[in-house]
């Protein structure tokens, strides 16, 4: 099976990404706002998964499947900031308190993800895994500034 021309710098960038946070890997948080939090983002990381696996060819290429696993990482992008919106802190959280001081920027960073899952193309790997680096990236980004 020939990869996306793509495959391999995406699956390194998912590869960072997946990198097992204390609050992914760990304990739950206790706190109910963080909870929802990680559980989002833990969706979020199962659909990149996914789609990841669809892009790389890791798993045969569906197009319904990576259709619905690109909505379902839309619409959950889409609710990040909202999850952020009250502060609320837990030991079992990696974010960090420049996500309420720093909202501006931390608002920025959330809407260059959802552009970036607004633009994912699901008609083949190629296109998979064009359109999915500029997500992985500002997910990276994102991460790199306001996550431990």
């Amino acid at each position: 099976m020939r990869l996306a021309p793509l495959a391999l710098p995406l699956a390194l960038s998912l590869a960072v990404l997946s990198a097992a946070p204390a609050a992914f890997a760990g304990e739950d948080p206790t706190d109910p706002t963080v909870l929802a939090r990680v559980q989002l983002m833990r969706a979020m990381k199962a659909d990149l998964a996914a789609l990841g696996d669809l892009a790389a060819g890791k798993v045969a290429f569906d197009e319904a499947a990576a259709e619905a696993a690109v909505n379902a990482f839309l619409a959950r992008a889409d609710k990040v900031e909202a999850a952020y919106k009250d502060k609320a802190d837990d030991p079992a959280s990696d974010g960090l308190p420049d996500i309420w001081t720093a909202r501006a920027e931390f608002r920025q960073k959330e809407n260059r993800l959802v552009k970036a899952a607004m633009g994912l193309e699901w008609s083949s790997p190629a296109a998979l895994a064009e359109t999915l680096a500029p997500v992985a990236a500002a997910c990276k980004d994102c991460h790199g500034r306001f996550r431990m």
